[in-house]
């Protein structure tokens, strides 16, 4: 493990620094430094005081030293490091560094990619499908490994100290921070077992998901629910619903294009939202769930939302639609205002149920259709450029506007009884 470098070499200067001073000038006294004159410039001439020899067998001995301590067995290694005074959080650093260039190294020898190394080959570079699943197997078991090292070697949790180090490992520290770290550790080694099994089951997918597949998926979210609700309180539960579940992902999504957001109103809709799909659950497993029953349930739904939310209800509704997300983090781009973005969003969702019904009808030849597609295309091409402006609207076009382009689209049979669906 030669895991030297800078912080290795901080480490041993800092601990050792005075016991070496020490060591030095019990050895043998050292030669007084020498005193020469050096030329600065063409008329400056400055003196230089030269190190001794003590100085110069410093950075020997803090080497000579580094050898003693370092071992290729992690507990001694930890030990020697203990033993000369390191502080713990060093040490996790020093450890779980070296941890991670070697099982780096392990990957990197397992790797097809790299055995076969024909970088000519685009895509998967010549590696056949199932070559790469059992290298992501592979990879998945040894970061599993790995974790489980930390958790041995050092007694804390491998995410949690990577957090401290890596920006990239911060969004789910940050998630979680509003349990104590007992807890934090506990909940961490749940999501990893659940996230394993599901990652083991895609990797064993050779088409779409069979019914067994999905009850599969079903039944470990509800175990790994469970097992992290053992784990919590009642308020701490309803705190990590708010950042874990399905309904917090897709409302906070929501929340990202609506101006009334707030922690209030988050909490609020999520309330609303999280009751409506546990109804919702409750009436399948009775098998009760019929067509009447789920409208009566939105019905009551959406005037929970309507009286929570007011005047901001519909632009509330606005943001369930991905269409209208799309436009407007796009419109954010071009530094547009807000409202033209629900105003195109209300211009897109129009032009594209009259295209559906020009499609759809029946007594329309093929060329109809073709023209009217076309001369719906072009006018919502001009309403959008006056607008929006030209060059505003040539770079929307550009970056997630091709659904205009899509307008003038007319798939083969469109004029049938049975209309094709918008093409997204």
């Amino acid at each position: 493990m030669n895991s030297r470098g800078l912080m290795m070499g901080s480490v041993v200067l800092n601990v050792l620094l005075a016991g070496t001073v020490v060591y030095l000038l019990q050895r043998s006294p050292a030669p007084p430094p020498q005193v020469v004159k050096e030329t600065v410039t063409n008329v400056v001439v400055r003196g230089v005081v030269r190190p001794g020899l003590a100085a110069t067998n410093l950075s020997g001995l803090i080497t000579n030293v580094w050898r003693v301590v370092e071992s290729s067995d992690y507990r001694k290694y930890i030990a020697n490091l203990r033993a000369i005074g390191c502080p713990e959080e060093t040490i996790r650093d020093i450890i779980i560094t070296d941890i991670n260039k070697l099982y780096a190294q392990k990957v990197q020898g397992l790797d097809p990619y790299l055995k076969s190394n024909r970088f000519w080959l685009g895509g998967t570079g010549g590696v056949n499908a199932n070559e790469a699943r059992e290298f992501q197997r592979q990879v998945r078991q040894l970061e599993r490994e790995k974790r489980e090292l930390v958790r041995a070697l050092l007694g804390v949790d491998y995410e949690a100290e990577m957090a401290r180090q890596n920006a990239s490992y911060y969004g789910q520290e940050r998630r979680l921070a509003f349990l104590p770290e007992g807890k934090r550790g506990r909940i961490r080694q749940i999501q990893e077992k659940y996230n394993d099994l599901r990652e083991e089951l895609a990797l064993q997918l050779e088409g779409p998901m069979t019914a067994e597949q999905r009850a599969q998926l079903a039944a470990w979210q509800r175990q790994e629910e469970e097992e992290i609700r053992g784990v919590l309180t009642a308020e701490e539960w309803r705190e990590y619903e708010l950042r874990f579940s399905t309904t917090g992902a897709e409302l906070r999504n929501q929340m990202t294009v609506f101006s009334g957001a707030s922690e209030e109103s988050y909490r609020k809709v999520f309330g609303i939202e999280q009751r409506f799909q546990e109804q919702l659950r409750a009436l399948e497993a009775a098998g009760a769930l019929t067509p009447e029953a789920r409208q009566n349930l939105e019905q009551q739904r959406e005037l929970e939302l309507k009286n929570t939310l007011g005047d901001r209800y519909a632009e509330y509704e606005r943001t369930r639609d991905p269409a209208y997300r799309e436009i407007y983090q796009a419109f954010q781009q071009l530094k547009l205002p807000a409202q033209t973005a629900a105003t195109v969003h209300d211009l897109r969702r129009a032009a594209e149920e009259q295209y559906r019904q020009l499609l759809a009808h029946p007594g329309l030849s093929p060329e109809q259709v073709e023209a009217g597609a076309q001369a719906l295309r072009a006018e919502v091409e001009r309403t959008m450029r006056e607008m929006m402006g030209e060059k505003a609207y040539e770079e929307y076009f550009r970056q997630g506007g091709r659904w205009v382009e899509r307008l003038g689209a007319v798939p083969t049979g469109s004029n049938s009884p049975a209309a094709p669906t918008v093409p997204q």
